[in-house]
């Protein structure tokens, strides 16, 4: 494909920049899951998370909002890749790329 359209122009839209971000969240949390039953640590924390940070904070259940709710109280890398994840979502409020720069 790329012999063929040499000059086309990438585009990057919405839905597939939140789909990578997610997948890349998922992998910080299912790792970090993995990591700590090896050290022994209690990994139940992250238990049923996973949908507590893909979903949009909107589309929560009343579980799920206070299950993320409890969750953002540690200091886990899934939780700081949710809280980056979150901070992204601003980019899209942005109508001039000065401001979008600024991010």
């Amino acid at each position: 494909m790329k012999k063929r359209a040499v000059n086309a122009l990438h585009i990057l839209d919405r839905f597939h920049i939140v789909q990578h971000l997610n997948r890349a969240l998922d992998k910080i949390r299912a790792t970090e899951v993995r990591e700590m039953k090896q050290k022994g640590l209690d990994s139940e924390i992250l238990k049923n998370t996973k949908f507590c940070f893909l979903k949009n904070e909107a589309n929560l259940t009343d579980k799920q909002q206070t299950r993320l709710k409890d969750v953002l109280q540690y200091d886990l890398k899934s939780v700081r890749a949710y809280l980056l994840k979150e901070s992204f979502q601003l980019f899209w409020n942005y109508s001039s790329p000065y401001w979008a720069e600024k991010l």
